[in-house]
This record gives C-alpha cells, structure tokens and sequence, in this order.
C-alpha cells in the first residue's frame, strides 16, 4: 500500500551572500540579509517544522505526476513579523511551487529581526528550502 510522506527539510535561515549588517537597498525602509537577532517564527525551528507538516498539502496532480524535489521560496519577514514578498526561486514544478508559497504566505507573524547595535526592528531577506517527497511504504 502506498503511503503519502512529505519531507520538509529546512535549513536554518539560508540567507543570501552579502556584507553583515549591510542593507540590501538604499531605500528609507532597507532589507537585511543578515542581523544579530534573526527573526524567529513562534515555537522557532521545531514550530516552523510544525506548522509546514500540518499546512502543506501536497499537490493531487504532482502525486499523480510522481513529481517530487525541492522548492526554495524566499521572502521578507517585516518590521512587524508579518511576511512578505514570498517568491519561488527555484522548483521542479510549478504545483509545488504554488503549494509552498500559498502556505508561506499563509504563515502567523515571526518575532522580527534586530539589528545588533540599536536592536531595532528590521526588514529581513528569509530564504526556506522545503522538500516534497513521495514515499512507497
């Protein structure tokens, strides 16, 4: 009988390759890439795990299509914790694609990054790796 297993493998925080605590725009509101006090999703890592194994529901044609792989979906965790800008960057499929950005963007508020000298409240650049896998068990 074949069972349905979603892998979620996530990876703590993989940011984008930029200077520390340099903005990534130079607009009035920038966006970090990297700060003292990340942001942290209620519960942190083991409650994110959570909150994706309950939300995720994996796509009936990509089940029926065997398509499995990765998706990288990045976004900004703002000022106030709640999530934006959520874009796939890469994916084996669309299904899956729309599938982890409908959940990502359906997220609860984060407990915001800070930037470490003045521990203000920052807009910060979150890049999540989630897995979609299909098991025969």
């Amino acid at each position: 009988m074949k069972k349905l297993y979603l892998m979620l493998m996530l990876l703590a925080a993989g940011f984008a390759a930029t200077a520390q605590n340099e903005p990534m725009s130079t607009t009035e509101d920038p966006i970090y890439a990297k700060v003292a006090h990340e942001p942290r999703f209620h519960g942190g890592m083991d409650g994110l795990y959570q909150y994706l194994a309950t939300n995720i529901n994996y796509p009936d044609e990509a089940k029926e299509q065997k398509i499995e792989g990765r998706v990288i979906v990045s976004f900004i965790i703002e000022k106030d914790g709640s999530v934006s800008n959520v874009k796939t960057i890469e994916s084996p499929d669309p299904l899956l694609s729309a599938e982890a950005e409908r959940v990502v963007k359906a997220m609860p508020k984060w407990k915001p990054g800070r930037k470490y000298k003045c521990r203000k409240k920052v807009r910060v650049l979150y890049t999540l790796p989630i897995n979609f896998q299909l098991n025969d068990k």
